[in-house]
């Protein structure tokens, strides 16, 4: 993640400092989770998609 950042967004962060911003925005975030989590319970049909790919020999879905 903190290579990812560097290079994509041009932020250097320290090692150290990744779990503080994690916690920081799942914070912020959990609100908004949590009332998408609700509202796909609720639903009569939820349109899924199950998309497969291949990574070392073995198949993998998200």
């Amino acid at each position: 993640m903190q290579t990812l950042l560097q290079i994509v967004c041009n932020i250097e962060i320290s090692l150290g400092s990744l779990p503080a911003r994690e916690r920081k925005v799942f914070k912020g975030l959990k609100l908004i989770y949590d009332q998408f989590a609700d509202s796909i319970d609720k639903t009569k049909v939820a349109y899924v998609n199950e998309t497969s790919f291949q990574q070392c020999v073995k198949m993998h879905y998200v």
